[in-house]
């Protein structure tokens, strides 16, 4: 198992070094010229051209890609464009907000998804398991952004129950991380619900219940722990879903994260910014996939590490 990880965090490298050339292509490509959006229109050749090369814009692409991964290897993402200030410095204040609403979202993601997904499979082919099918899909179907706005149309201007916008004590967080949740919610609970029914087929499940063992011993002693390897799977993938989703989350219900911080900087071209943004929450991913690989291979005493 060690050695197994071992070469699985060295495989991490060619990753996101992968990421990080891709989101400096993507974002030097983009029509629009970064100096000149920072600097206004109203300013003299001279000064454009100074500020170009203090941003180094001045510098082959090739140039400009060699020095920000030296920059990278140091620990330096570079400064903001917009503020003047260390990226890392900007990111860790935004970083919290992202990260609360994040766990918060997998939390409810995971509880209520595994309990959804439990009594759909249990209830296989009943009136309740074509009622939670049908929500699902709806949840599925429905964007991040008109989720957020049902549910402030609702809750805080309807009801006017919770706030609609802003950071603040847990009353703030409720909206948005329901919002981010919906769709990983009903991801997990169909993921949930098909690897229990592949199960419940099993003979040893059959033979569980001639031993005179409670339903409930069955469903959670054997039938959910022999299903928890594509559970697992799928809650893993959930975090990049929850890390795309926040953008739009945090837009919504102005909520002061990364996402936010990631919209205002391709607004004004931060390259940096964006940069430091982009391979942060890769960074956090890959991480978290990392994680999954290592217990799923824990889960399953088949596999052969390699």
């Amino acid at each position: 198992m060690g050695t197994y990880t071992i070469r699985r965090c060295l495989l991490l490298i060619p990753v996101l070094f992968a990421i990080s050339l891709l989101t400096f292509v993507l974002v030097h490509v983009t029509p629009g010229d970064a100096a000149q959006i920072i600097a206004g229109q109203e300013v003299t050749d001279v000064f454009l051209a100074r500020l170009r090369s203090e941003m180094r814009l001045d510098k082959p692409l090739v140039l400009q890609y060699t020095l920000y991964i030296q920059d990278l290897f140091k620990g330096d993402l570079g400064k903001s464009y917009r503020t003047h200030r260390p990226v890392l410095e900007e990111i860790g204040f935004a970083f919290p907000a992202t990260i609360t609403l994040t766990a918060a979202a997998m939390c409810i993601s995971i509880l209520v998804g595994l309990f959804v997904g439990i009594v759909s499979a249990v209830k296989h082919n009943s009136f309740l398991d074509n009622l939670v099918r049908s929500v699902l899909l709806v949840s599925v179907s429905m964007p991040v952004f008109w989720t957020g706005l049902l549910l402030m149309y609702f809750f805080s201007v309807r009801l006017q129950l919770l706030p609609s916008t802003g950071r603040g004590g847990i009353e703030y967080l409720i909206l948005p991380a329901l919002t981010l949740s919906t769709y990983s919610t009903a991801l997990l609970a169909r993921t949930t619900r098909s690897a229990m029914l592949d199960v419940i087929r099993e003979d040893f499940i059959t033979v569980a219940r001639a031993k005179g063992l409670s339903n409930l011993t069955v469903i959670l002693k054997h039938v959910l722990r022999n299903a928890l390897i594509p559970i697992v799977t799928m809650a893993g993938v959930n975090t990049g879903i929850l890390l795309g989703g926040a953008i739009l989350a945090e837009t919504v219900f102005a909520w002061p994260g990364m996402g936010r911080l990631l919209v205002e900087s391709l607004h004004t071209r931060d390259v940096p910014m964006i940069q430091g943004c982009v391979m942060i929450s890769a960074g956090i991913f890959v991480l978290v996939n990392l994680c999954v690989d290592v217990v799923v291979t824990w889960l399953n005493p088949q596999v052969k590490y390699g």
